[in-house]
């Protein structure tokens, strides 16, 4: 988190070349990576998914969510499953949606693009946290943030269901600040 807080383009610069070891990490002899065990292919594919779900959070901590976003979709790629990595995506929608608040605009025209752009968004956080608890039903951090969907679309009672159930799931200290 302190790398990306100092420069985001130099941080990306660093990140970038822990990814670049990370991926050193797959054989690119075919003879050599024939020769892995399944275990260890899923070893490190999970190794170089959590990583990129890392580097990306390092930015979403500083609001850089145009940075994170490429890490997470690389992520993505190699486990399509992770409620982890799902989580870290709906959380980049769900703060760049936040962001578009209709209130804070005078025209009509620009309340109307800022209400559709956060809808948008908010909907997508909402079925990537969705999709999180379709893989791992007690993954309280999913839960958690699907509250704060809920309670940013004014959705009060489902909200508090959900900040409710997350909370209570939650065993991680940074889980429990509700």
């Amino acid at each position: 988190v302190a790398i990306a807080g100092v420069s985001s383009p130099s941080s990306q610069g660093h990140l970038e070349a822990g990814s670049r070891l990370i991926d050193g990490i797959v054989p690119l002899n075919p003879a050599v990576a024939r020769n892995l065990s399944a275990e260890r292919v899923e070893e490190i594919a999970l190794t170089r998914a959590t990583y990129l779900g890392v580097a990306g959070s390092a930015f979403l901590s500083v609001n850089d969510v145009f940075r994170a976003r490429p890490y997470f979709a690389r992520a993505l790629k190699i486990t399509p499953k992770s409620p982890a990595i799902l989580t870290l995506q709906g959380t980049a929608d769900e703060i760049e949606g936040a962001g578009y608040n209709p209130d804070d605009v005078e025209s009509l025209i620009m309340k109307r693009r800022a209400s559709q752009v956060r809808t948008r968004l908010l909907l997508s956080a909402e079925r990537l946290y969705q999709q999180a608890l379709s893989v791992d039903p007690a993954y309280p951090l999913a839960q958690i943030r699907l509250g704060r969907v809920e309670f940013l679309f004014k959705n009060m009672k489902a909200a508090a269901a959900s900040l409710r159930k997350g909370s209570a799931a939650a065993e991680d200290p940074s889980h429990r600040y509700l």
